[in-house]
This record gives structure tokens, C-alpha cells and sequence, in this order.
């Protein structure tokens, strides 16, 4: 999440922000669940969000291999 956080946020917008932010509220485990693609998010997180972290995970992984 802090790669992305570093990343991410300077650009987002005002809405974005407030979903990180819901996001973040959440517990640990369900984000990383989220993140991983273990779990899908519920309806009060923003999933196309999620999806924007999880893109990031995948290619930092490939650049690490």
C-alpha cells in the first residue's frame, strides 16, 4: 500500500483520496485480501480502486523478478 500511497496520491483527485482513505479505515487483512485479489471488496469500497493497487502490485512484482 505505501509504494502505491507514494505513487498514487499526488495526482488523485478529491474523490480518490476519500476512497483511499475509506480503504485504509479497513482492517489489514481485508485489505490485503482486496489488494491480492483473494477477496473481492464490498460495495462501500471503491473497486476500481482496488483494481488501480493491484495493477501496481502486479507490475512491481514483475520488475522485482
Amino acid at each position: 500500500v505505501g509504494g502505491f500511497a507514494e505513487e498514487a496520491l499526488p495526482g488523485m483527485a478529491p474523490a480518490d483520496l476519500d476512497a483511499f482513505e475509506a480503504i485504509l479505515a479497513a482492517n489489514d487483512n481485508d485489505i490485503y485480501a482486496w489488494v491480492s485479489g483473494a477477496a473481492e471488496p464490498p460495495a462501500a469500497i471503491d473497486a476500481g480502486l482496488i483494481a488501480r493497487m493491484r495493477k501496481f502490485n502486479a507490475v512491481r512484482k514483475a520488475q522485482n523478478h
